[in-house]
Formats: C-alpha cells, structure tokens, sequence
C-alpha cells in the first residue's frame, strides 16, 4: 500500500510543473490597421510565472508580465508617440499584466484555453486565450487573441485606426527545478 502512495505521489508531482518565460526567445507581436494598412509590432520584457498540473487543471495558473516601454514598431517615431499618454502611458503604466483564473487543458488535439485579466494601463479586462503547447522541460506556447483598444483607453477616437488588435503569442518557457 506504501508503494502506491509514493507512486501517486510521485505521479502528480511529475505532472505539476512551474515555468519561467524566456524573453530572449519568445515574443508577443500585435497587429492593427491603421488607414487600411497593417501595421504590426512587438512587445518585450517577458516574465512571470506559469504553473501547469494536468491532473488538476483548476489550479494551473499563468502569471505574466511585458515591458509596455519595450512596444516596437520598427519606426522610432511612432515608437515614442505610442508610449505617451493618448497609447499606453508607459511613464504612469510601465507594464500590460495577465493572470488567468481558468486554465482548461485541450484535449484530441483540440488547443488549451485560459481565460483571465488583461491589465492595461490600469484598466482590466477579461479575455479568454486558445494556444497550444508543446515540450516538456521547456514549453512553446503558441496563441493569439483579439482585443478592443478602446476598452483600455489606447488611441483614443483616432479614426485612422482600427479598434481591434490581434494578439500573437509565441512564447518558450523552461521548467523550474
């Protein structure tokens, strides 16, 4: 009897697993369309805690920050207008948090989703996140979402811009041992 509760023990520690985003690798990118044309960028600084238990999903969690100052256009300029206050404010709001409050595992191939808070400058949203994932000691997470700029106060009514941005996640993260 011994013998089967340190197997199970063993088991569910073996499937509950704590990982740190790698910021170097991973990336999350948004596009938007402004006067028609998209533009896309990315956002850097990747951390935060990410904790998968695939026997108890319900206490999975991701726990994930980016460096709002880090936004990347490939265009200077507009790189330093989107850090002012009208976009993201990032003097006041130097980082866009997420943290889940559900996470459920996809299964027959189908993707995982996690639905949780998007903190952007200081305005919180509910979103829900479709993503795959592969690896074991080190996961590559791939997903992406949609939001509404104007539900976080971002551009203001600027009519050349569209409200919606599609979110890109591919991010890699390592198990912590």
């Amino acid at each position: 009897m011994r013998l089967i509760w340190i197997f199970l023990l063993l088991c569910i520690q073996a499937s509950a697993q704590h990982y740190t985003p790698v910021d170097s690798i991973g990336a999350v990118q948004f596009v938007i369309k402004n006067f028609g044309v998209s533009v896309e960028g990315t956002l850097h600084g990747l951390k935060g805690e990410i904790y998968i238990n695939e026997l108890q999903p319900e206490s999975s969690y991701f726990n994930i920050q980016v460096d709002a100052n880090t936004i990347n256009t490939g265009i200077g300029l507009r790189n330093k207008h989107l850090k002012k206050e009208e976009y993201f404010f990032t003097e006041k709001f130097p980082v866009i948090t997420f943290k889940s409050n559900q996470f459920t595992i996809g299964k027959n191939g189908a993707p995982s989703q996690l639905i949780g808070t998007l903190t952007i400058k200081g305005i919180k949203k509910e979103i829900i996140i479709s993503f795959t994932t592969t690896g074991t000691t080190t996961k590559i997470f791939k997903g992406e979402f949609t939001l509404n700029r104007q539900h976080f106060k971002v551009g203001g009514n600027n009519l050349g811009m569209a409200d919606e941005v599609l979110v890109k996640l591919n991010v890699t993260a390592h198990m912590v041992k």
